[in-house]
C-alpha cells in the first residue's frame, strides 16, 4: 500500500499521488505495527497457560516443602502433635493418604506373590487384577483411619470437649507420622516377599494407628482429669467403638472382594 506523505491519500500503485501529485511513499510502519501486535497477542495466548501451569508446579513444590519440614520435625517429636491446630488438618490428612496408600500397596504385592504361588499349583499363574483389589482396600484402610478418629471425636463430645473434628484430623494424622514411614519402609519388605518383614512394618503400625491410638490420644486429652468419667474407661470405649466400626467395614469391603475374585470362589 502507497500512502501521500502530503495529504494521505493511499492507492496501490502509482509513484504520484492521484490527488495532490506529490510523490508517494510506502506504509509500512502501521504493518509492522500490526505484525507486532499480531506476534504480542500470539506470544501472549501462548505463554498464558504456561504461565498458569508454571504457577500450579510453584505452589505444589511449595506445599510439598512445607509438609516435607513439618513432617520431619513431627518424626523427631510426635507429641507436638497435640499442639496443632485445625488449620493444620491438610498435614494430617496427607499423611493418612500416604499411610493408607503404602499400607494397601504393600499387603498387594505381598498378596499377589502368594496368589502367583498357590495359582502355579492348580495350573495358573495369572496375576491378582490390580484395581479390583487395591482400590477396595485402599477405601478400607482410609475408612478404617477414619472410624478411629471418629470414635475420639465422639468420646471428646460426650465429655464436653470443644475440640472440633479438623483439629481432630491434624493431631490424629500428625501423631501418624513416624508409622507411616514406617509402612513406606513396609513396601521393601513386600517387595522381597517377607511376610515377617510386612507385618512388622506395616501390621504392627496399622494395630497403633486403628486400635491403640483411639485410647492413647483420649488419655492424653482427659490427663487434667476435669470429666467426671474415669479416663481408663474412656480410653477404652474409645478403642471399643473404633474395633467394632472397624470390623463392619472390614467385613463389608473384605467379603464382598474376595467374593469377587473367581480365584478365592473355587474353594
Amino acid at each position: 500500500m502507497l500512502v501521500c506523505p502530503s495529504c494521505g491519500h493511499q492507492q496501490e500503485e502509482g509513484k504520484h499521488c492521484g490527488v495532490c501529485g506529490s510523490e508517494m511513499k510506502k506504509e509500512t510502519v502501521t504493518e509492522e505495527k500490526e505484525t507486532s501486535t499480531l506476534n504480542h497477542e500470539e506470544t501472549a495466548a501462548t505463554s498464558e497457560p504456561v504461565k498458569h501451569q508454571n504457577d500450579n508446579l510453584g505452589k505444589a513444590k511449595e506445599a510439598s516443602q512445607t509438609y516435607g519440614k513439618d513432617a520431619l520435625a513431627l518424626l523427631k517429636r510426635p507429641s507436638s502433635a497435640f499442639q496443632l491446630s485445625k488449620d493444620n488438618w491438610i498435614t494430617g490428612l496427607v499423611t493418612i493418604v500416604i499411610f493408607a496408600l503404602s499400607v494397601t500397596i504393600s499387603y498387594y504385592i505381598l498378596a499377589n506373590k502368594l496368589f502367583q504361588a498357590m495359582a502355579g499349583i492348580f495350573g495358573g499363574g495369572e496375576a491378582l487384577p490390580f484395581f479390583e483389589v487395591f482400590i477396595p482396600f485402599f477405601f478400607v484402610t482410609i475408612l478404617s483411619v477414619a472410624a478411629a478418629i471418629f470414635s475420639v471425636f465422639v468420646i471428646m463430645k460426650i465429655i464436653g470437649s470443644k475440640v472440633d473434628f479438623k483439629q481432630m484430623v491434624a493431631q490424629y494424622g500428625s501423631l501418624m507420622v513416624p508409622f507411616a514411614a514406617l509402612s513406606v519402609t513396609g513396601i521393601l519388605f513386600a517387595l522381597m516377599g517377607s511376610g515377617q518383614g510386612t507385618l512388622l512394618f506395616v501390621g504392627v503400625p496399622s494395630l497403633f494407628v486403628m486400635m491403640i491410638f483411639p485410647g492413647y490420644i483420649v488419655l492424653e486429652f482427659t490427663k487434667e482429669g476435669t470429666s467426671k468419667y474415669d479416663r481408663i474407661y474412656l480410653a477404652v470405649g474409645a478403642s471399643f467403638i473404633a474395633m467394632v466400626l472397624i470390623y463392619i467395614i472390614t467385613r463389608i469391603f473384605v467379603s464382598d472382594t474376595m467374593n469377587s475374585l473367581p480365584f478365592f470362589n473355587m474353594f
